[in-house]
């Protein structure tokens, strides 16, 4: 790996295509057959290649303290993601939300973090936390950023305890619910809704 007095250059995970590098965390693919497969759109390229690799230096994740590797080998497993559509109904939220077991559930809202503004909706969400489920609002669409006091359904939820993944995308936000339900039980309002690797801002 490349390195500069001695340290390598890029300390994170990664994807590179297209001449691209990416941060794994804040990419998704997007075409399943063109070479510009994979995008990052809340986040700058690490680095491009060229005639030399021209590295981002700004954007690149700088750790703080070195410490040794640790692995974390358990994840939780009983989450679920929610995708709203125009026509969901109580019944079906309520069933997902009644899955036996559940713990965290993604729910992918419009826009910057809008849902319905009928009571049922806001109610389903308030009962499905009251049972201790987490439920985490991410944005459906590629880019931009959820708030959660922007209009009012988005209030509502804020208000019930439903939490923002900000500008996470929606690979991201499961892959950090599953680790921080279980490794993460003190804080999980606080993990889930600010950075641990870099994964949103």
């Amino acid at each position: 790996s490349a390195k500069k007095d001695g340290k390598a250059i890029v300390n994170e995970v990664c994807i590179y295509f297209n001449n691209f590098l990416l941060r794994g965390n804040r990419s998704k693919k997007v075409q399943s057959s063109h070479f510009d497969a994979f995008l990052s759109e809340n986040y700058p390229y690490l680095a491009e290649a060229g005639v030399t690799m021209e590295y981002n230096h700004l954007v690149l994740y700088r750790h703080g303290t070195i410490l040794p590797l640790k692995i974390y080998d358990k994840l939780e497993t009983n989450i679920c993601i929610i995708k709203l559509f125009p026509g969901m109904d109580e019944q079906y939220l309520r069933s997902v939300f009644n899955i036996q077991g559940l713990k965290g559930v993604v729910l992918e809202t419009y826009g910057s973090g809008n849902g319905p503004t009928d009571e049922w909706f806001i109610n389903c969400l308030k009962d499905a936390i009251d049972k201790g489920i987490i439920i985490y609002n991410v944005s459906q669409c590629i880019g931009g950023t959820v708030n959660q006091s922007q209009y009012l359904t988005s209030k509502l939820m804020n208000d019930i305890g439903v939490l923002s993944g900000g500008n996470i995308t929606s690979e991201a936000a499961v892959t950090k619910l599953m680790f921080v339900l279980v490794n993460r039980k003190k804080d999980i309002a606080k993990a889930l809704t600010e950075s641990l690797r870099g994964e949103m801002n």
